[in-house]
């Protein structure tokens, strides 16, 4: 399962880490691997290592670093930000 982030609308910390753990639990009810990316409202009142923590997962910050989890065989280039992509390659 790959989670693609946004998952709160950044409230407050303790409301997006009381939805957080909500979800986390529908998340562990599917008997699946997971993958979560990070979006821009899941890291406003929440660090990485807290979002982390609360989904019981590892987080992957990166699209690059999912395709290689996903062990996708094509080279990517992205920008620092993470903003465009390219694709080149096999």
């Amino acid at each position: 399962m790959v989670d693609l982030g946004d998952r709160i609308n950044d409230l407050n910390s303790a409301t997006d880490a009381m939805i957080q753990q909500a979800l986390q639990a529908i998340f562990a009810s599917v008997a699946a691997p997971r993958v979560h990316l990070l979006g821009n409202h899941d890291v406003v009142n929440l660090s990485d290592a807290e979002n982390a923590a609360l989904l019981l997962s590892t987080l992957l910050n990166k699209f690059v670093e999912f395709l290689r989890a996903m062990r996708v065989n094509t080279k990517y280039i992205v920008d620092e930000c993470g903003d465009s992509l390219e694709r080149s390659g096999k």
